[in-house]
């Protein structure tokens, strides 16, 4: 069955902001929330609602206002992130590389909890190895996304004849398509593979990818160096304090650590098969 201590990464929908690249008064100084961009995990009020205690700390840790913000689909979020939309950003691996590309940000942390993609099967399907799965239906969250990407890369490389994917809106639609029996298996989060074995869903995982550099935070250069600074070590510093795992335990994240641009090279050749057109 699903083994949950390397799950995570689930897919709620995201977060949307505006702001300008350089030059431009900061929001700390002109009295504006600082805005606050979250990968698409769901939907958008799920993702809203799921990370606003992490929002709320910060706010509190920062002693300045945060609006958490969330787009409709992954291609809408790296588009205003690329254009530098957002003062505080959290998002794909891969997708922190076009972040910090574009000079518009810097990274400052990443989570805990490394990805791996899952490749899960109902448990009546019959298959018990990937071997299995050559010119089968498997169902992913969008091509964007990392657990995407890695899991397919992983599949094709491994199988004589690469499965027939099946794209769905997110990690929760792909899982359920699997769950359903609408189809046999499927590429997952180990965020998404841990709430589905959580609530009893009958999913057997068969094989994973090995481990990448989980989610990444990063800050906008509009920020002062002392405001990033505070930013890092809030998040940072989250899981040594009571309140700080209250909040990871609520949001159903391990926690963060610090990180930079070269934590993510590995990650440079999943950031070139992202097509935003």
């Amino acid at each position: 069955m699903l083994m949950a201590k390397s799950f995570i990464q689930k897919f709620f929908p995201g977060i949307l902001c505006l702001a300008v690249v350089t030059g431009s008064v900061t929001a700390s100084e002109n009295g504006d929330p600082l805005k606050m961009g979250f990968i698409p995990m769901g939907s958008s009020a799920a993702t809203v609602k799921r990370f606003a205690p992490l929002k709320d700390y910060l706010a509190e840790k920062l002693g300045k206002k945060i609006r958490l913000e969330s787009t409709k689909n992954l291609k809408t979020f790296v588009a205003r992130t690329t254009r530098g939309d957002y003062d505080i950003v959290i998002t794909d691996p891969h997708l922190a590389v076009l972040a910090a590309d574009s000079g518009r940000y810097e990274v400052v942390g990443r989570s805990k909890e490394d990805l791996v993609s899952l490749i899960v099967v109902n448990i009546d399907s019959g298959f018990t190895s990937i071997t299995q799965l050559s010119d089968q239906k498997v169902a992913t969250p969008p091509e964007l996304y990392a657990i995407s990407l890695v899991g397919r890369a992983y599949l094709t490389s491994n199988l004589s004849k690469p499965p027939r994917y099946r794209v769905y809106p997110n990690h929760d639609a792909a899982y359920e398509a699997v769950m359903l029996g609408k189809i046999k298996a499927g590429v997952v989060s180990t965020d998404a593979a841990r709430r589905a074995q959580n609530v009893g869903i009958p999913l057997q995982e068969i094989a994973s990818t090995p481990p990448l550099p989980g989610m990444a935070v990063l800050v906008s250069r509009r920020l002062s160096a002392e405001q990033r600074k505070k930013i890092q070590q809030a998040l940072v510093g989250m899981d040594t304090t009571a309140a700080g795992k209250n909040i990871l335990k609520t949001i159903g994240m391990p926690g963060y650590q610090m990180a930079d641009s070269q934590t993510y090279e590995v990650m440079r050749p999943y950031s070139n098969m992202v097509k935003l057109k």
